[in-house]
């Protein structure tokens, strides 16, 4: 039940929002305790009823999660309300972010807030085990795994495979 402030960071395309969706299945929030944003969809407003939400029981269990994509982008003064709120998160919420910026570029008072999680691109091995999920020739799949240059998005694209698709194959 502890509050928990994770910071994705890696370079584009390579599995940081997939890892957060997972991330959020295993703290037991779903649709309805989740609250999935972009970094320039966070405006005051839009936080403070995030705030005064969080602050409510939740009845069914599981942590209630703010998620939200690309935190470099939120706005100037939307952050520092994003910072209170970081400061005060009841328990059985989390903070969940993604970002493509090294934590060094972003502000020093949201490195310390939050556990910062640095993801390096998947090996072309990996991708290729990825790809052997799916009924594609063995050779095409090395091929792809090693031209995407650790960009999992761009092999998936490349093998046809739709990104729902690898989403439900992935859970």
């Amino acid at each position: 039940g502890k509050p928990l402030k994770l910071l994705f960071h890696g370079a584009p395309s390579i599995g940081k929002s997939s890892l957060m969706q997972h991330a959020v299945s295993i703290l037991g929030a779903d649709k309805w305790t989740t609250h999935k944003l972009n970094g320039t969809q966070c405006k005051v407003d839009v936080l403070d009823g995030l705030a005064f939400e969080f602050r409510q029981t939740n009845l069914f269990g599981g942590y209630r999660v703010l998620w939200i994509e690309e935190v470099d982008t939120v706005p100037s003064v939307a952050q520092i309300r994003l910072l209170t709120i970081l400061d005060d998160l009841p328990k059985d919420t989390a903070v969940i972010c993604t970002t493509n910026k090294k934590p060094e570029h972003l502000e020093e008072r949201y490195q310390t807030r939050f556990h910062v999680i640095d993801l390096q691109p998947p090996t072309a091995d990996q991708i290729h085990q990825l790809l052997k999920r799916w009924p594609i020739d063995d050779q095409e799949a090395r091929n792809i795994a090693e031209f995407a240059c650790g960009n999992v998005r761009q092999a998936l694209l490349d093998a046809d495979i739709p990104s729902l698709q690898f989403q439900q194959q992935a859970a």
